[in-house]
């Protein structure tokens, strides 16, 4: 049987957002240039496989919810993609921000 290939996030940052309402596990992986977010409005994806040039966290501080749809596939008229925006995207700024590892938001 061929070897598999594997993904490590070894170096990744996750979060887990919380609300009143709302959570999400997020993973943030500079080096692989993976943000991906599983949770209550459901799951939000994207890779930048050669890593962005301005580093990947300030890519993410830098999107608009139109290019954030985009780049993850999701429908911006959908409105769980729009709840992820509104109530759990914040919190993953400012966790970003606090610039912790394995950080509770």
């Amino acid at each position: 049987m061929p070897d598999r290939p594997s993904v490590t996030f070894a170096d990744a940052e996750m979060y887990l957002i919380r609300d009143a309402q709302n959570w999400a596990n997020v993973v943030i992986d500079e080096d692989t240039g993976t943000f991906m977010s599983i949770g209550s409005e459901g799951v939000f994806a994207a890779c930048w496989p050669s890593g962005p040039s301005a580093g990947l966290k300030a890519t993410l501080r830098g999107l608009d919810f139109e290019r954030f749809c985009e780049r993850c596939g999701c429908d911006a008229a959908d409105a769980r993609s729009a709840a992820f925006w509104d109530r759990i995207w914040p919190h993953v700024i400012s966790a970003m921000n606090w610039d912790g590892v394995h950080a509770e938001h």
